[in-house]
């Protein structure tokens, strides 16, 4: 017979001392046992542990609330060193395997040519010229104050991503970093359009 099985006519209060030590919620489910069904019980002590499982779940979150709290979120308190190599990194991988996984259309027949272009810097002056600045190489004073803060595009930062991975830059954006994607209001076409621009800004 297990130890813990209480022998006939007996009580939990004569067998108290055994249970020293136990977490509340077994002693509630060691009585409900004893007289209770075998299927009611087992929802009770389910219930009981369930409980105590979303309470450490909300206990958990509310230090790290408290955590969050005592963080600077001031955009003009510029990132330290690892605060940056961390986000450039983790970027750069998640782009690469977004633009890896994505359906992207290819690119339309005129490409690279005189009018792509001229599209291009068309849909960019409407569009990003408003934080990049006009020639592209030279962040206007709202992208400046941005954090991260907008990015010269003629960079070998921004010129080493693969045609791809811009294309899927422009179109879906990097959340919370301030760049939107223009999926709902360019076409792919014109989205390629600026992606031969920024190619020429080399």
């Amino acid at each position: 017979m297990s130890s813990d099985r209480l022998p006939p006519g007996a009580s939990l209060r004569q067998k108290g001392p055994a249970f020293t030590g136990r977490p509340f919620y077994y002693n509630q489910c060691s009585r409900r046992l004893n007289r209770a069904p075998a299927q009611s019980s087992g929802e009770f002590c389910m219930r009981w542990g369930l409980l105590v499982i979303m309470g450490a779940i909300v206990f958990a979150i509310a230090g790290l609330v408290v955590l969050l709290s005592r963080v600077d979120m001031s955009a003009v308190q510029q990132p330290g060193h690892a605060e940056e190599y961390l986000r450039s990194k983790i970027t750069r991988a998640v782009i690469r395997r977004r633009a890896a996984r994505e359906d992207i259309p290819a690119g339309p027949a005129d490409r690279e040519t005189s009018m792509s272009l001229a599209e291009g810097k068309s849909v960019y002056d409407a569009n990003c010229a408003g934080c990049h600045g006009p020639d592209g190489g030279t962040p206007a004073s709202v992208g400046q104050g941005m954090l991260p803060a907008a990015v010269a595009l003629d960079s070998n930062r921004i010129q080493s991503y693969s045609d791809r991975e811009l294309f899927s830059i422009i179109r879906e954006g990097i959340r919370f970093t301030g760049m939107p994607g223009f999926a709902r209001t360019e076409t792919n076409d014109q989205i390629w359009d600026v992606v031969d621009y920024l190619r020429a800004l080399r």
